[in-house]
């Protein structure tokens, strides 16, 4: 471990006044390695890199046991392991051959900056390696996929984030936007003034606490954070569903929204509103709750990306926002 240790480096995220807070991983392979065959694998082969999230650096290897994905984490994102608890308790929860999730196999601390964790490896590559005209020729796939999340049985739960146990906290799913809420209008007073106008925050966090009494207390497992990035494809199907570190119990709109919010020329809002007309399933104030939760998503981003110091990031989810406010 202590090789290991001398090997760790973290990169700031971005160049703004806060930008030591958002950090991404990002540690020396052959140390990694090192540790891989001393704590996982003996005959490992090389590590490759593959993409990873925003604070995270993912690997790919091989061995006799099969083929492995390590991904490492600054110890301060997402509550320390909890992101990785919850990929561990989806998997066993839910994974089936329609929501194929990865195994969680190992997870831990790496050094004293990091957490990391291995899985299987699943086939395929994610929606964002294959492009735009791949996705659009995937999206029956993709809504079978997200369907199938939102068709699980989570039993009588509570609302909102669950943690690496499962537990979610807030009596209702409006109690917890409601408590979101009031965190972005704390966050954004505190934080947002380096690159974001406290008068832009505003007008978008009065947009979105109007527009929760739209939705439903209904209670569907979320992913939280799709995106194509999360979502692995293998010829014509889904092969993958991975990163649940945002995992929810809530509202099915949630995770539409999410996707439509990141890729609006694929069309996701239009596909799943004309599959659930298909399907004879009625979904009222579609568009005032896929408008909350897009507000919900771009929020966060303009947190996320103020604090990093990305003010081209910003000013695309700020443009994104008032377009979709402007559509009202």
């Amino acid at each position: 471990m202590a090789a290991v240790r001398r090997g760790l480096a973290l990169l700031p995220a971005g160049s703004g006044r806060h930008a030591p807070v958002v950090r991404k991983a990002r540690v020396d392979a052959a140390h990694l390695l090192g540790f891989v065959r001393e704590n996982f694998a003996a005959d490992a082969a090389a590590l490759v890199a593959i993409a990873g999230g925003e604070t995270s650096q993912a690997y790919s290897f091989a061995s006799a046991k099969g083929e492995f994905v390590l991904r490492v984490l600054p110890a301060h994102r997402h509550r320390s392991l909890r992101a990785f608890n919850k990929d561990r308790l989806a998997a066993e929860r839910y994974a089936s051959k329609a929501v194929p999730i990865p195994r969680s196999l190992q997870s831990g601390r790496l050094g004293e900056d990091l957490v990391f964790s291995i899985t299987e490896k699943v086939p395929g590559h994610t929606l964002a390696q294959l492009g735009k005209d791949a996705i659009r020729g995937l999206l029956p796939a993709i809504v079978e996929a997200v369907d199938a999340i939102h068709a699980i049985d989570v039993g009588d739960t509570r609302f909102g984030d669950w943690s690496g146990e499962g537990v979610a906290s807030a009596a209702s799913w409006q109690e917890f936007l409601r408590i979101r809420s009031k965190e972005f209008d704390r966050r954004g007073r505190r934080e947002h003034g380096v690159l974001v106008e406290a008068r832009a925050i505003e007008r978008f966090r009065g947009c979105y606490a109007e527009l929760i009494a739209s939705c439903p207390n209904e209670r569907h497992l979320l992913h939280g954070d799709l995106s194509s990035g999360n979502l692995l494809a293998d010829g014509s199907r889904i092969s993958g569903v991975i990163d649940w570190a945002q995992a929810k119990y809530g509202d099915f709109l949630f995770d539409v929204a999410r996707l439509d919010f990141w890729d609006a020329d694929i069309g996701y809002a239009a596909c799943f509103r004309r599959h659930y007309a298909e399907s004879g399933r009625s979904v009222a104030r579609f568009e005032e709750r896929l408008l909350c939760y897009q507000l919900y998503t771009g929020l966060g981003a303009l947190r996320f990306h103020s604090i990093a110091g990305n003010s081209g990031r910003v000013d695309w989810t700020i443009a994104r926002l008032n377009g979709l406010i402007a559509q009202r």
